[in-house]
């Protein structure tokens, strides 16, 4: 595993083929700018490396507002797919690892939703993947 990037809210770390991005529980204090920066140097990261697997591990984010979706799926999640994602995995706090969203259809990627690390990795990592 080789961090890339890392500041007190987040780190990114390639390891092989998956690009993870692990909230630290400072985003508590986080503004909804530092959070857009976080997802466009995420992004940045993803077209240089080129990852097949995105993992997002949320289980210590904190930020207390709600995240700008819209403006993620219009200005971020472009980006995961020119950079060839072919599946995300979340990785959510538990009891919240159980409750899966509805999937997203305009991503034009999978995504999936887990309670542990290992188990996303290896749904990112599968064949077909």
């Amino acid at each position: 595993m080789k961090v890339l990037r890392q500041n007190d809210l987040y780190r990114f770390e390639l390891d092989g083929a998956v690009l993870a991005f692990r909230w630290t529980e400072r985003t508590a204090q986080m503004s909804e700018q530092d959070f857009k920066d976080a997802l466009v140097s995420y992004a940045g990261c993803a077209l240089e490396h080129r990852p097949r697997g995105l993992l997002i591990d949320t289980r210590a984010f904190q930020y207390p507002r709600e995240t700008p979706g819209a403006w993620r799926d219009e200005h971020i999640v472009p980006l995961y797919r020119e950079a060839g994602a072919h599946r995300m995995a979340y990785v959510l706090p538990v009891p919240a690892g159980n409750a899966v969203p509805p999937p997203r259809a305009q991503h034009r990627f999978d995504e999936a939703f887990f309670a542990d690390e290992p188990s996303a990795v290896a749904w990112l990592c599968a064949s077909g993947a």
